[in-house]
């Protein structure tokens, strides 16, 4: 009998875009996205005594399983939604929450099993489809690589390009070296994967290099531990270069990183001399700089405009800088004492200095337009000052239509979007570069001062929280914006609300200004940690329930279009502009996130 899968709507049962599984000693949770314009939902499977409780706040569902454990009924839930067909669906994560005053024995007699049991039952729905399931990133905790095996096979090895995996249990019950010679990897080519696990020996290395030279599976393998046998990682990587040649023009690069507990393993291309000066592509400078003096003055000469569209920047602590020009292989800037290997090859003298005179030489005769920069220098804030010093002293603003910034403060996007040109500038991204699972709190006051600010018709900051009010947000210039604040109260919504209320509105309404007479917005989204309400703001607002989905619709002075207002409880709100013909003769429209 299921419970959870009765409360989806059709569409979303053939939408379903994410599958997350989280285990705990007495109960699950299932996460559930949906590409659909529908909110998340989550469902929990609770033990109670001989029975199950089966909860979704969302949908206000409650309902009890007389005599069966919470694991069985999950399963039910399980099978009916690995049965849908779903084209899109693109994540899967299965992991567990273990307490921090439980003990290793209960972990192993209670925790373990019962995640044994949800990758037996995940591997035999995954086994009676009638083809593999098209996942794009599988996310698994495992504490057993036969685990593993269950599972990944069954993934299209066309669509599975990320692989993240946390080998989770305090002895050797799980190794690299199992899994890197697992059967699940079959078939899988040009994988990126991704590696959390309490430690790594000398054979585990070996055995993944192993991997390396005799398939394409891997592209890149990260690995974060938390122990290491450092006499065998000295004898591993004995060899100053850390290379080794593959096949074709590849070579295995691997790189340690002892501040932050990393080790990579990457492939990337090692062309010969002869064969650059062949194909001395604009986008390829960059690799060539590597190779020679002679080379390396050949790029100082060059005079064309590069051309290039996409620049993607970012610092992993004091000791490497990753960098990718459009399609080009990815570029690695590695600290090794008072020297700097760029890619395979040794250069003397400082990374961050290395790095910035290429990016300079890169640059220096570009007037095309970037399409998207990205960067991300919140862990080395050295880099950060050494960007921003060369942006300041260019003899032009850098040219960009879409900027990307991995942030933890206001000060790293201040240090780089002043040296922006606002002419070209249309969208900026800001993303959390710390961990997603705690809220990273930031302001945007001075931010929203630039010229470049108003410039934008784009803005997306989702995964930080903005505790800037919104009212001191200048938005008048945006056409669609997702953004999440702390706080947003009622008064703030009665900035929107409907056209008729307008004279006992501020006259300093920006929002009001914006969303009712601008023909420019498309689709604003606010999300928000706490929400204020008044007695005066309920009244103004028709038929509002702090708790429940509400929907409004407001004319606006544009024939045949209405501004619709969506409110989705301690979620939510969302403002867009639709065309008269879209809403139902009843006059509700069908909203979501």
């Amino acid at each position: 009998m299921v419970f959870g899968f009765e409360l989806l709507t059709t569409r979303q049962k053939f939408s379903i875009r994410r599958i997350s599984i989280i285990y705990e000693t007495r109960k699950i949770l299932l996460y559930l996205g949906f590409c659909c314009l529908s909110d998340p939902i989550e469902i929990e499977y609770q033990q109670n005594e001989s029975d199950t409780i089966v909860v979704c706040k969302r949908k206000k569902f409650r309902n009890q399983a007389k005599d069966q454990d919470f694991v069985t009924v999950f399963h039910e839930d399980l099978k009916a939604i690995m049965a849908c067909e779903n084209a899109e669906m693109r994540e899967l994560h299965l992991g567990f929450q273990e307490s921090d005053d439980q003990e290793q024995s209960q972990k192993e007699q209670v925790l373990f099993p019962i995640g044994q049991r949800i990758f037996e039952y995940l591997s035999n729905e995954l086994v009676s489809r009638n083809d593999k399931v098209k996942i794009k990133n599988a996310s698994l905790e495992i504490t057993d690589s036969n685990q593993l095996m269950s599972v990944l096979p069954y993934l299209d090895s066309e669509t599975l390009k990320n692989v993240e995996l946390a080998l989770r249990r305090n002895d050797d019950a799980v190794d690299i070296d199992n899994v890197v010679k697992s059967d699940a990897f079959n078939g899988k080519t040009g994988l990126e994967m991704y590696v959390a696990l309490n430690i790594i020996t000398r054979k585990g290395l070996e055995t993944l290099r192993e991997a390396f030279t005799s398939t394409p599976t891997f592209k890149t393998v990260s690995i974060c531990y938390e122990q290491i046998d450092h006499e065998g990682l000295h004898i591993f990587l004995q060899n100053p270069n850390r290379l080794l040649q593959l096949d074709g023009q590849e070579v295995l690069k691997i790189t340690h990183c002892q501040q932050s507990n990393r080790i990579w393993f990457s492939r990337i291309l090692n062309e010969s001399p002869n064969q650059n000066r062949k194909e001395k592509t604009p986008q390829n400078l960059q690799a060539l700089r590597k190779v020679s003096s002679k080379i390396r003055r050949e790029i100082i000469s060059i005079r064309q405009d590069p051309r290039i569209q996409r620049i993607n920047i970012s610092a992993h602590g004091n000791e490497l800088i990753l960098v990718t020009y459009d399609d080009s292989p990815q570029i690695s800037y590695e600290s090794s004492e008072d020297e700097c290997y760029v890619g395979s090859n040794h250069v003397p003298g400082n990374f961050r200095e290395i790095f910035m005179n290429d990016f300079k030489t890169m640059l220096q005769n570009q007037e095309m337009i970037v399409k998207v920069v990205h960067l991300n220098f919140s862990k080395d804030l050295l880099s950060l000052e050494l960007f921003r010093d060369h942006l300041r002293s260019r003899n032009q603003l850098l040219k960009v239509e879409r900027l990307e910034l991995g942030i933890l403060s206001q000060f790293e996007i201040t240090s780089i979007l002043p040296f922006i040109d606002s002419s070209t500038l249309k969208s900026m991204e800001l993303r959390c570069s710390g961990p997603t699972r705690f809220d990273t709190i930031i302001a945007i006051d001075d931010v929203t001062e630039l010229d470049q600010w108003t410039s934008l018709q784009s803005f997306v900051a989702n995964s930080l929280v903005i505790y800037t009010p919104i009212r001191e947000i200048y938005i008048d210039n945006l056409e669609s914006a997702d953004i999440l604040l702390d706080t947003i109260r009622m008064d703030d919504l009665l900035y929107l609300k409907e056209v008729k209320l307008i004279m006992l509105l501020p006259k300093t309404s920006l929002f009001f200004q914006k969303f009712l007479h601008s023909n420019n917005l498309i689709r604003f989204k606010i999300g928000f940690k706490h929400f204020s309400i008044s007695d005066y703001g309920n009244q103004q607002w028709p038929g509002f329930d702090q708790h429940h989905p509400n929907a409004w619709l407001c004319p606006t002075p544009v024939p045949d279009q209405v501004l619709s207002v969506f409110y989705s409880p301690s979620k939510f709100v969302i403002f867009s502009r639709v065309d008269q013909s879209s809403i139902p003769e009843n006059g509700a429209l069908e909203l979501g996130a």
